[in-house]
């Protein structure tokens, strides 16, 4: 009975080692899927952060808005500036009001006389632009005149007071309009004058002066 007994311990207890054996085992299998899901984990982090890293960058390289920019310059609000606004210039035409005023404000020379507009260079670029005036059914020893306007093309004067012939604008410029007139000087045709001179009319910052002078055969003394 005692040797009976003694082996039926010894069963029992290798039953026992065995059990825990196979309690250890599961323990060990089951810690395993746990590491795997913590180790898993900050690849799918990195990633995540790569890709809006590089959003960011490819932004910042192509700029904003319809022309674009430089990455450092996307976010950077437009200086602001107290100058005004550059002055937008080029060929214009008086309003058709203000035209009209200026050709009536110059006297014809009788009243058989009607003023058309001859050659202009209007350009509100310029300090001063001008308009020629013929009579109408002219020849070229008929009267004529110099219209002059400033660059709001507004009208401030004639070239000299008094209509004469054979006046012709021979170069102009941004403030200055070069005028020549001929005139005659004895039994020469009317058509063929031989005497010749030039002024200037010049935008001196205020108003417009003439440079050189107009020889009495010119204006007839009328002016």
């Amino acid at each position: 009975m005692t040797i009976v007994t003694r082996t039926a311990t010894a069963v029992l207890g290798l039953c026992a080692v065995a059990s825990l054996a196979a309690c250890g085992s599961d323990d060990a299998t089951t810690a395993t899927p746990s590491t795997v899901t913590v180790t898993a984990s900050p690849p799918s982090t990195t990633t995540s952060v790569d890709a809006r890293e590089t959003d960011v960058a490819d932004t910042a390289q192509s700029g904003s808005g319809s022309d674009g920019g430089s990455g450092g310059d996307v976010a950077t609000p437009a200086p602001t500036s107290d100058r005004a606004p550059l002055r937008r210039c080029g060929t214009t035409n008086p309003a058709p009001a203000e035209l009209d005023r200026a050709i009536a404000s110059v006297p014809t020379d009788g009243p058989g006389y009607r003023w058309v507009t001859g050659a202009a260079n209007f350009d509100s670029c310029n300090d001063i632009s001008y308009m020629e005036l013929d009579t109408q059914g002219a020849t070229v020893s008929s009267p004529q005149q110099l219209l002059i306007f400033n660059r709001d093309m507004r009208f401030i004067g004639t070239g000299i007071k008094c209509n004469v012939g054979y006046q012709e604008v021979i170069g102009a410029s941004r403030d200055r309009i070069t005028v020549q007139y001929r005139y005659l000087t004895g039994d020469e045709p009317l058509a063929a004058p031989q005497g010749s001179t030039q002024v200037t009319f010049r935008w001196n910052g205020s108003r417009v002066v003439m440079d050189g002078s107009l020889p009495r055969a010119v204006t007839n003394g009328k002016c």
